[in-house]
């Protein structure tokens, strides 16, 4: 992983620059893929706009989307640290977002953990195949209702409604 940090209008520090090579090491561990990080300190000389005197601009350059983090404080130190909480937690979102949130992935790490003979066997309910009905008796076993389509079903509505039926049709 590049970091690449570069002053617009400012000049950097090596000081600063060892501070930026620690503190994004963490970037790495949150996504392998990273190629580079960009780093653009700049200057406001407005002496109005001196709580946010401060700019930092961080960007990561990687096999996926383009991340992006800015911040601005009156010193360089404060404003890398309020772009890196940002952009971790743009980071850690991504990688929530990759992850498998559904399916059935808990039983297959179950079954991985478990050695052959300890996974439990879920036995499955006898079924007895369903009686016919005796002499005049129901069934247990309901009957399909026939499918209609939505165009008879609104014909015979539009029927009712104009008064051509005198019934109003089930629905």
């Amino acid at each position: 992983m590049d970091i690449i940090v570069k002053g617009r209008h400012t000049d950097v520090g090596d000081r600063f620059r060892r501070h930026v090579d620690t503190k994004l090491a963490k970037v790495e561990k949150l996504d392998p893929k990273v190629i580079r990080v960009d780093v653009e300190v700049s200057e406001e000389h407005n002496p109005r706009q001196a709580d946010t005197r401060e700019r930092i601009e961080l960007t990561i350059v990687s096999r996926g989307p383009v991340i992006r983090a800015e911040a601005a404080a009156d010193d360089r130190y404060a404003a890398l640290d309020v772009a890196l909480g940002k952009l971790e937690s743009r980071l850690r979102r991504m990688c929530d977002r990759r992850k498998v949130h559904h399916g059935n992935h808990g039983r297959a790490r179950l079954a991985e953990a478990l050695a052959p003979e300890e996974i439990p066997v879920l036995e499955e309910p006898a079924t007895t195949p369903p009686s016919r009905p005796v002499n005049g008796t129901k069934s247990h076993i309901p009957r399909p209702t026939p499918v209609t389509s939505c165009r008879s079903r609104w014909k015979a509505t539009v029927r009712w409604f104009c008064g051509k039926r005198r019934t109003r049709p089930s629905p």
